[in-house]
């Protein structure tokens, strides 16, 4: 049986992730015949990744380097416990949030956000960072990532309406800041899918990132 592949979905809050990543897993049946799906989150989708990314999000007072232990060790968890095995069946794992994130959120704030931005050799010293990170900890390589874009205004009015935010929710500055962080990151990134949520609907943005994964499976096999 050959191995599952990892498909990653980022992009800043408010962006469309978890909708997009669950619209996806919903429909992959349909248009990938005979292929498993299994959705996940990170961190999450297991009970000690949960109960990490429980202390994470309800207290306010932890400090940079803790956090991204503490969701290094979360994703350690959900890669040994719930992602191998999953891709090891020969399953497509379709993850929200993965590397990418720990990169612009907590990796950031220990090298400064703008001077990741300003001075390219701080930016990849981060980038380094994270790269050694991930094979420090054997975390697998995605097969695709998709970067959902989506202007910082509208990300942040849709953070404003939901009634569940958590503590890592973000003002439009710093929304800003991130955006242009993930942008930084994924031009190190040539195998990555591009897509703008702003205005389409759901299903057209699915529809689209489906054509695209048609088209990277003829090159790059599944």
């Amino acid at each position: 049986m050959s191995v599952g592949r990892l498909i990653v979905v980022e992009g800043i809050d408010g962006s469309g992730k978890t909708a997009v990543t669950k619209r996806l897993s919903e429909l992959w049946d349909t248009e990938f015949p005979g292929q498993v799906v299994h959705c996940v989150r990170d961190p999450g989708s297991n009970p000690v990744a949960e109960s990490v990314r429980d202390i994470i999000m309800n207290n306010g007072d932890i400090a940079s380097t803790t956090e991204m232990m503490l969701f290094a060790a979360a994703r350690s968890q959900l890669v040994e416990q719930t992602i191998v095995p999953v891709m090891q069946e020969g399953k497509t794992v379709i993850c929200d949030r993965f590397t990418p994130s720990t990169f612009v959120y907590q990796i950031s704030r220990l090298y400064g956000q703008e001077e990741m931005l300003d001075n390219f050799n701080v930016g990849l010293q981060a980038y380094n960072m994270m790269s050694s990170l991930t094979m420090l900890l054997r975390w697998p390589t995605p097969w695709v990532y998709i970067y959902l874009k989506c202007p910082t205004e509208l990300c942040s009015r849709r953070i404003a309406e939901k009634k569940n935010g958590n503590r890592l929710d973000a003002d439009e500055k710093e929304q800003s800041i991130r955006a242009r962080l993930y942008d930084w990151y994924f031009r190190m990134h040539p195998n990555v899918i591009v897509a703008d949520t702003s205005c389409v609907t759901l299903d057209e943005t699915v529809s689209g990132l489906f054509s695209s994964l048609k088209e990277l499976a003829k090159r790059k096999p599944m």
